[in-house]
C-alpha cells in the first residue's frame, strides 16, 4: 500500500478510509515501508514535501492513534519498516534524540539507515553543516544499536510460530540450504529439498538473530 493513499490527510477520514481499505489488505503483503526524514518546515519547504510526516516530531498529537498502531490493529502480524538518514544538514542534537524516541516508540521491524552525504548540485549542498563525519557516525553507531536491539527483539517472537512462507532461492550452504519469505518479508533459512523453490511451505521458525529467521518445513 501506498502511504498517500492514507497518511497526507491525518484527520477524523483516516479510520474511514482504513475501513475501505482492509479487504484489499487481506490479499496484500503484510508490510509497510516508510522512510523517515528530517522534519524542520523550512527544510520541508525547500524540498516541497508535503506537510505532515508519518509522525509530525515537533509537537505530533499523540491524543490520537499513531499510523502504527491503527495499522497494526487490523493487520497484527504487519511488518512496518522504514529508511532513516542520520546527520542531514542543520540536524540537531534534539531532533537526533527524537529520532531515536521515533524508533523505540514504533519499533520498527528493519531499519535501512544511511549517514548523509553530500550531492553536488542539490539544494542541501549549500545548507550549513556544522557536524563533523565523526559526529554523524556516532549517531549512526547509536542508532544502529537500537535498530539492531529490536530486531532481534522482534525475531524472538517468531520463536515456535509456525508461518506460510514463499521458497525463493537456495542459499549455497549446507546447514539451511534454502531461503524464503514470509507474507511480511520476513527472511526464514530452511533445510529441504531445492525443487522446493518458487513453492509455499508451512515451517516453524525454530531459532532467529538480529537479521535471519530460521526454521523447519512441517509435513502436512
Amino acid at each position: 500500500m501506498h502511504p498517500s493513499l492514507v497518511l497526507w490527510d491525518w484527520n477524523g477520514t483516516l479510520l474511514d478510509d482504513v475501513d475501505l481499505c482492509v479487504d484489499a489488505l487481506n490479499r496484500l503483503l503484510a508490510r509497510f515501508h516508510y522512510p523517515q526524514r528530517y522534519d524542520k518546515t523550512q527544510y520541508r519547504e525547500i524540498f516541497c514535501f508535503p506537510v505532515q510526516d508519518y509522525y509530525v516530531r515537533a509537537g505530533f498529537d499523540f491524543s490520537r492513534t499513531p499510523f502504527d498502531e491503527l495499522a497494526r490493529s487490523y493487520m497484527p502480524d504487519l511488518v512496518i519498516t522504514t529508511d532513516i538518514i542520520v546527520g542531514f544538514p542543520g540536524e540537531t542534537e534534539e531532533d537526533f534524540e527524537d529520532t531515536i524516541k521515533l524508533c523505540e516508540k514504533v519499533r520498527f521491524d528493519a531499519m535501512f539507515t544511511f549517514i548523509y552525504s553530500k550531492r553536488v548540485g542539490t539544494p542541501a549542498a549549500s545548507m550549513p553543516d556544522p557536524y563533523t563525519r565523526e559526529d554523524k557516525q556516532k549517531h549512526f553507531d547509536r542508532l544502529m544499536e537500537v535498530s539492531n536491539r529490536i530486531s532481534a527483539e522482534k525475531h524472538k517472537e517468531y520463536e515456535g510460530k509456525s508461518f506460510r512462507v514463499l521458497v525463493d532461492g537456495e542459499t549455497g550452504k549446507d546447514e539451511y540450504n534454502l531461503s524464503s519469505r514470509t507474507n511480511g518479508g520476513r527472511l526464514v533459512h530452511l533445510k529441504g529439498d531445492p525443487a522446493l523453490v518458487g513453492q509455499f511451505v508451512k515451517v516453524k521458525i525454530t531459532a532467529s538473530n538480529t537479521w535471519a529467521l530460521y526454521g523447519e518445513i512441517e509435513n502436512g
